[in-house]
Formats: C-alpha cells, structure tokens, sequence
C-alpha cells in the first residue's frame, strides 16, 4: 500500500514537471475520410514550432502562419519538423484524412521558446534548465521517500545483557557470599544455589 502511495506522487510530480516544462505530450486521435484535425499553437517571433506524427496510412500536412500564408506542406504518414515562427501570433497545424477509411494518427506539436516574448520561458536554455531542475527534485524525492522506508522498516537491535563482573574475596580467604547475586554460600559448595555461579 504504501509503494503504491509513493508511485502515485511521483506520477504526479512527473506530470507536473511536464505541465510547467511546456514539453509536449504525445497525443492519439482516429480521423474519419475527409475529416481534418486542427491544431493551433500562440507563438512569439523566432520561437520555434516543434511537430511530428506517425499514422496508419497517408495525411496532407499543413502548417499556415497568423496570416494563413501556408508555409509547410507534406503528405506522410510518419513525419516531423521544427518551424521557425517569422512573426508574433497563432499557426494552425492540419492533418486531413484524404483516405476512403479510418486513419489513426499519433502526434505532438509545441512551441519551444527561443523569440523575445514575454511568456513563460523566454528562450531555450531556460526550459532546458527547469527541466534539469524538475528531473532533480524528483529524484531527490524518491531518493529521500525511499530512505524514509527503508529507516522506518528497520527495526532497533534489542540490547545485550551483561552479567555483572564476579569479585573475589581476599587471596585464601573462602567467600561468605556469592558475588553475582550477594545470597550468603554452602561453605562446602561450589556453586552458588541460587543463580547457580561457580564460587570455588
């Protein structure tokens, strides 16, 4: 039960650190003949459009700036590229399904902040930064839930009883009483009765 509390945060911390990086998470859709799926995507000047696909058959691919200048076209079923935005503002992003049949399509399309907007991170090295940093916190996390278990599990060693340390009596004189547990002895016996010490 408790690992599988622990995998459950870090589940959660991975998708957090997903949602705050800005990557993009792969996406699957089923295009009918003729439908066509749109995706668009706010970018600033010099950022970069990051897309890709694979599909089970053949889609027109087309990619048009704020002005819905087209400025890339491709018919493939598996392809991907990396657009640099030549002005502020929304590209649209479609796949058209020109077959007679279904098409499954899975794809990822994201703006990787390079320009000089003002959003979230303003250039690459930023984002790979916080993605480094994320990575680590997560890490840090399992590393110090992980020691947390194990420490709480063990379980502290019981301790070692001693017997006290036995006293002799003067050089020759014969003991009176046993010096483990101090009962008075058997002056003929060689063994205490009581904790059952050697006395002789």
């Amino acid at each position: 039960m408790r690992s599988a509390r622990i995998a459950i945060g870090v589940l959660v911390l991975a998708a957090m650190a997903l949602s705050v990086s800005g990557l993009a998470v792969a996406v699957n859709d089923t295009l009918s003949p003729g439908e066509v799926l749109t995706k668009q995507i706010n970018v600033d000047e010099g950022d970069w459009i990051d897309y890709s696909w694979t599909s089970s058959a053949a889609l027109s691919f087309v990619l048009r700036d704020p002005n819905s200048v087209v400025q890339v076209t491709s018919t493939s079923s598996d392809d991907w590229g990396l657009y640099t935005a030549q002005m502020d503002g929304t590209y649209t992003l479609t796949w058209t399904n020109g077959q007679t049949t279904d098409v499954t399509i899975n794809y990822e399309a994201t703006r990787v902040p390079i320009g000089g907007g003002q959003g979230l991170f303003e250039d690459l090295w930023q984002t790979v930064l916080i993605v480094v940093a994320v990575i680590v916190i997560i890490i840090v996390v399992i590393i110090v839930l992980v020691v947390y278990v194990l420490a709480k599990d063990k379980k502290p060693a019981a301790p070692q009883y001693a017997p006290p340390p036995m006293q002799a009596g003067p050089m020759g004189a014969p003991l009176t009483n046993c010096p483990r547990c101090g009962v008075p002895l058997d002056p003929a016996g060689a063994f205490c009765q009581k904790c059952g010490a050697r006395v002789r």
